[in-house]
């Protein structure tokens, strides 16, 4: 019998018979795929306006920084667009097991490049943070602990990138024929909402071992990037916001001081986002808990990373924000101003 005929036999005597049905529409496919695909068409113009800001408006006395925070921004908008319109995914955790709703399953991308694309992006977004921060770090004239070698720099700047694009390659090596990893899966999660049945499912491995693996290698990535991150924000809060020697101007001080503390809050206010989310993820494989409406709040949590950091960009930045407000005050203006015409024109006919 082949593994797909068992798949019709276990949903048609197993699953009927046993297991309870859930209603909820906050565990249905539609409660993911209508907002992440809603949330696409408002993040565009808020990203691009982002990126302007960016590269027009970033004061000239911190432009050293311009293009590791725009590098950092384009990470963080494709990770959102991955997410939310190119791989719209169902997860199945605790396994690790998806389904793919977006437009690269839609145009017949396979699954295993769309599980590489999605890791790289998510880790490279992740490196991504730490380089603003590397960047103010090393520009800190009078910091004892500035790499000031730029092939060191270098270094390990492309070490955390090599990472980054090479952490998914060895776990594409064991990839399971997938309608016998979806029976696989049942044994681990013999209840699973109704519409695991008809979707296409990937999964990597179904392996617990592997699971818990694959999960160590991430964490390791994690606080690796996080132990980083705490090392060149600590430096540059002690040199840019306590220490009062300083050989630049005390005009050009409070610029660092404030666009170096609106990349913290930019950076930091997402992560109460992307903490529970990754505490989720870790004790449902830990603990083999199955749960797709908190699946599916995990996956909208992740999705929505890259909108609250780029209103954090906006609304942290004096300049960016001066900009933002103006262009919506002129908008609002120019609709006023149309609106006045259009009734006129009205009155006098």
């Amino acid at each position: 019998m082949s593994a797909q005929s068992r798949l019709d036999e276990y949903f048609k005597k197993n699953y009927y018979t046993v297991c309870e049905k859930s209603t909820s529409f906050m565990s249905s496919t539609d409660f993911i795929v209508y907002p992440l695909q809603l949330s696409t068409i408002l993040n565009i113009p808020l990203f691009v306006l982002a990126g302007y800001c960016i590269l027009q408006k970033t004061p000239k006395s911190i432009g050293s920084t311009k293009w590791a925070y725009f590098n950092m921004h384009i990470w963080m908008c494709l990770q959102s667009l991955l997410t939310s319109t190119l791989l719209t995914p169902i997860t199945w955790l605790p396994t690790i097991g998806s389904s793919m709703m977006g437009l690269f399953s839609y145009i017949g991308v396979p699954e295993t490049v769309q599980f590489y694309l999605f890791v790289i992006v998510m880790f490279v977004t992740m490196s991504s943070v730490v380089s603003p921060f590397e960047n103010r770090h090393n520009a800190i004239q009078h910091n004892t602990l500035r790499i000031s070698t730029s092939w060191v720099r270098y270094l390990v700047t492309s070490a955390n990138y090599l990472v980054s694009f090479s952490f998914p390659i060895p776990f594409l090596f064991n990839i399971p024929n997938q309608e016998s990893a979806k029976l696989l899966i049942l044994q681990n999660v013999p209840c699973p909402q109704e519409e695991f049945f008809t979707l296409s499912v990937f999964s990597i491995s179904t392996d617990a071992n592997f699971r818990l693996i694959y999960m160590v290698s991430m964490l390791i990535f994690l606080c690796s990037t996080f132990v980083q991150l705490l090392f060149y924000a600590f430096t540059c809060l002690r040199y840019l916001v306590f220490s009062k020697s300083s050989s630049f101007s005390k005009r050009t001080i409070e610029l660092q001081k404030k666009f170096f503390i609106g990349i913290l809050i930019q950076v930091l206010v997402p992560y109460a986002f992307i903490v529970p989310s990754v505490s989720y993820c870790c004790y449902s494989v830990y603990s083999n808990y199955y749960n797709q409406m908190l699946n599916n709040f995990f996956v909208l949590v992740f999705n929505f990373y890259g909108t609250v950091s780029t209103i954090g960009l906006i609304s942290c930045h004096t300049a960016y924000w001066k900009f933002a407000r103006k262009l919506i005050m002129f908008k609002s203006r120019t609709d006023l101003a149309s609106n006045i015409s259009v009734s006129r024109n009205n009155q006098i006919q």
